[in-house]
């Protein structure tokens, strides 16, 4: 599936192609790091769409790799790229992973001029179990976003107790 280019058909019509599963399939049953990596390398290269799959993909690697690969996706002029890319990042922070690069990128993703990326923020961090203290702190500074969208999305989620 990973070496199946994309049919006529579905490139004129605007259709993914089935590299974007198929990493991710391949990654979920263990390929090795450097199938991985390759795989990962060919999707940032791509379409939109493979680079939103890029940022699935690289949730498997290390977190330090994670926020070095979703930090200039960030930056995508894209914004379904940069939501995708935003809500890795806050699955890391939410985990209590304590990466200076994903922090400080998260705190820059909530301030995205658009509301798609502050609500994948908020909807990651709204659906995790726990929150690490920073998460926490980011879900109340979205609770006061210039979106009432957000806003609403930020307020409704219940406060836990941050993970220890």
């Amino acid at each position: 599936m990973v070496s199946h280019p994309t049919a006529l058909i579905d490139r004129l019509e605007g259709r993914p192609g089935p590299l974007g599963p198929a990493a991710e399939l391949a990654a979920s049953l263990g390929t090795d790091v450097d199938a991985t990596q390759a795989l990962l390398a060919r999707l940032l290269t791509g379409d939109r769409d493979q680079r939103a799959w890029a940022t699935q993909l690289a949730l498997h690697l290390a977190p330090p790799v994670t926020a070095a690969v979703l930090s200039p996706l960030t930056q995508d002029p894209e914004p379904s790229v940069r939501a995708a890319a935003a809500s890795g990042l806050a699955q890391l922070v939410a985990a209590g992973i304590d990466d200076t690069l994903a922090i400080a990128m998260l705190r820059l993703c909530i301030q995205d001029t658009g509301t798609q990326v502050p609500r994948s923020v908020v909807a990651t961090l709204a659906s995790q179990p726990a929150l690490a203290s920073t998460a926490e702190d980011i879900l109340r500074t979205l609770a006061s976003h210039r979106s009432a969208a957000v806003r609403t999305m930020a307020a409704e989620h219940k406060q836990q107790p941050p993970a220890s």
